[in-house]
């Protein structure tokens, strides 16, 4: 970070996510009358509300107020340099967005296969039930947790107030999700 730049990396995101792919996907089909194929296992942390909350700060910077918070960066180690990754293959550092310092899978750029779409759209393995068990003993368990994670995540200027109960609200409805899978 500079007096005129700041530098914001996010734990366990991508390029694109599941919330932003399945709108457009409809859109591709009205439009184009082309499928754009949606994959359940596409990252599934939304970066919306973290481009909001960035160009919430930099329009006050520009209009001459405070500049954006300065934000921890993701850890590298060795030589090559690697992303430094906890027990469950998440990166360490970085902004910590609460599906990231919560989670309920291991979402990362890391992509699902070759091809463009793929390597933009990283990817999500969710957690076994002995696992999400181990993490939280039921779901309202997961979403004080969560709750907690989101409130931090106001507070380090990364998520708007006005994101945190839709932010919320979407933890429930994931939950439920990797908890009971459709497929099994």
């Amino acid at each position: 970070d500079t007096d005129r730049f700041r530098y914001w990396e996010c734990a366990a995101t991508s390029h694109g996510s599941f919330q932003a792919a399945a709108p457009r996907a409809m859109k591709y089909e009205r439009d184009f009358g082309l499928p754009a194929p949606v994959l359940e296992r596409m990252n599934r942390i939304p970066l919306t509300p973290l481009y909001d909350a960035a160009l919430h700060h930099l329009n006050r910077w520009v209009d001459g107020g405070d500049p954006p918070p300065s934000q921890p960066l993701i850890d590298f180690a060795g030589d090559p340099p690697e992303i430094v990754r906890d027990q469950r293959g998440i990166a360490t550092g970085g902004i910590r967005y609460p599906q990231a310092e919560v989670p309920l899978a291991q979402n990362s750029a890391i992509p699902l296969g070759p091809g463009t779409l793929l390597l933009l759209r990283g990817s999500s393995v969710s957690f076994d039930a002995a696992t999400l068990d181990a993490l939280y003993d039921d779901e309202s368990a997961y979403i004080e947790r969560f709750t907690a994670a989101a409130r931090a995540a106001e507070k380090a200027g990364v998520l708007l107030p006005r994101d945190v109960e839709p932010v919320i609200a979407a933890a429930h409805d994931e939950y439920r999700r990797v908890r009971h899978p459709v497929n099994g």
